[in-house]
């Protein structure tokens, strides 16, 4: 009777499972369909995937910085230089 019970109760636990992989399925069914109605068919138009490589990024230091920036700058390094004396 025991070993009843405990095969069933893991029966019961397996076909959760299989349900659980249905509804994942469903789900995202769902949300594709919902994603192409939001997006007016645009997304049905869009790669499955990207193939290009990404561009190399640019290093930080490499960027010049604006007018205002460095006026920023100089005036936080000048605020400074009178709180130091």
């Amino acid at each position: 009777m025991k070993a009843g019970i405990i095969e069933e109760m893991l029966e019961d636990t397996l076909e959760g499972m299989d349900d659980e992989e249905e509804m994942e399925e469903a789900a995202e069914a769902e949300v594709d369909k919902i994603l192409f109605e939001i997006t007016a068919s645009a997304l049905g138009k869009a790669p499955s995937k990207v193939t290009d490589a990404l561009p190399d990024p640019v290093p930080v230091g490499a960027t010049a910085a604006s007018d205002e920036e460095e006026e920023d700058i100089e005036e936080m390094q000048s605020r400074l230089a009178a709180l130091r004396s």
